[in-house]
């Protein structure tokens, strides 16, 4: 999943570094709030930002 490249206040996707690659974790709103609340960088989703988004989007 693409994320924006700077950290948001609100964001809901926690990214951190393994072993094999980058890992993206999609959390639940209290989760967030918390690692917001203790300094923790989070993401959004980048098609949550994109003005383009919809151009890429598949039907379901």
């Amino acid at each position: 999943m693409p994320i924006d490249a700077e950290p948001s206040g609100l964001g809901n996707v926690s990214r951190y570094d393994a072993a094999d690659g980058p890992r993206l974790v999609v959390l639940t709103h209290n989760k967030a709030a918390a690692m917001r609340a203790a300094g923790q960088p989070l993401y959004l989703s980048h098609f949550a930002t994109c003005p383009h988004a919809a151009a890429w989007r598949k039907d379901k």
